[in-house]
């Protein structure tokens, strides 16, 4: 599980280095995108950080810099909390006797 959740946090952090601004930018667009991206690579297991400039969000092209700085660690802090979440359910014993 930290394995996939520090893939997770490296993949967030590269898609934040590789958005560019421009014009024309949706956050909600960005945001939306940003999610489906960093499920994914959380989905696919990806370890490698292979994440490449090609596949970073169009999406984000014209969104501010803070602006997706402040969608990654959102992104990360809800996946996180929900890992959390999970490995407690996980960890917690059986109620039924």
């Amino acid at each position: 599980m930290r394995t996939r959740l520090s893939a997770a946090v490296v993949t967030a952090a590269a898609l934040l280095a590789l958005t560019g601004c421009g014009a024309e930018a949706d956050p909600a667009a960005c945001k939306a995108a940003m999610a489906k991206a960093f499920d994914e690579a959380i989905a696919a297991g990806d370890t490698t950080n292979s994440l490449k400039k090609s596949e970073s969000p169009d999406a984000c092209d014209g969104v501010d810099d803070e602006t997706v700085q402040r969608f990654a660690a959102e992104l990360i802090s809800d996946r996180a909390g929900k890992a959390a979440e999970d490995v407690m359910e996980s960890a917690a014993p059986d109620a039924t006797p």
